[in-house]
């Protein structure tokens, strides 16, 4: 799945969820960041990590989203998004259940979101739907490269 380059401009009349802080686990196979409470409004950021096969970075919302949705990570402010992608049908659930995309290990974004992760302060993450509702979740990134390094 190819990422859309797209501008994701956040009106200041939207409004904005700040969710409770980021958490991390290793589980077996794959480190995932967790955002916001799973019985509410959530978002996941996994990354795969068995070493046999190719590794994926699999993001995925919860209670939020829908197709055309803009989803946004942005490292420590700099202005320019991390990465935009608008979901599709395929990659969302009807209703605003939620929205899950892949990035494929073998990507220059793959690599290039793992390095702004490891050298980051801050990971702000947001999803913008067709109704303007804005989820926006901000979470430190410190001890985020050690954990990788584990997997």
């Amino acid at each position: 799945m190819g990422i859309h380059k797209s501008v994701v401009r956040v009106l200041a009349a939207s409004l904005l969820f700040a969710i409770a802080p980021l958490s991390v686990s290793l589980a077996a196979g794959e480190l995932v960041l967790k955002f916001g409470k799973s019985d509410g409004m959530h978002a996941d950021i996994m990354f795969a990590s068995d070493k046999t096969s190719d590794r994926a970075i699999v993001i995925r919302t919860g209670q939020v989203g829908e197709a055309g949705s803009h989803l946004f990570l942005d490292v420590g402010g700099v202005g320019k998004p991390l990465i935009t992608h608008i979901m599709t049908d395929q990659e969302c659930q009807a209703g605003g259940k939620g929205c899950e995309f892949v990035i494929g290990g073998k990507s220059e974004a793959y690599g290039r979101i793992v390095a702004a992760l490891r050298h980051g302060k801050m990971l702000h993450i947001g999803v913008e739907t067709g109704q303007k509702m804005v989820m926006s979740m901000d979470a430190p990134l410190k001890g985020f490269g050690a954990s990788y390094d584990k997997q």
